[in-house]
């Protein structure tokens, strides 16, 4: 199992490095957003992840070590999946808003 987690944590950390790279450019050069933009929206989202986190600890906690893995995996899939179906509407902020918020959250 532990050999799985490395590997799989991993691939992970892979994918958020992209992200936290790419997104500052994307919003501010193709997108048009103004500078300020991620990282005001970053922050905000953050700290609600956070606190989600936090609240949401217990359950995570009665769980075990496997199946919140394999919960987490399918969830930031499904999440990558869904921003992937929505490229075209990233322009609206809102939803670039909740498209940060949702790779926050993973």
């Amino acid at each position: 199992m532990s050999l799985l987690l490395v590997v799989v944590r991993f691939g992970d950390y892979v994918a958020v490095g992209l992200v936290q790279a790419m997104f500052p450019i994307l919003t501010t050069q193709e997108l048009g957003y103004a500078d300020t933009f991620y990282p005001e929206a970053t922050a905000a989202t953050t700290m609600i992840a956070a606190v989600i986190g936090v609240v949401a600890s217990p359950l995570i906690d009665r769980m075990t070590a496997r199946r919140a893995l394999l919960y987490g995996l399918v969830f930031k899939a499904m999440t990558m999946a869904s921003v992937a179906l929505i490229a075209r509407y990233w322009g609206t902020p809102s939803v670039m808003i909740g498209v940060i918020f949702c790779f926050d959250l993973t």
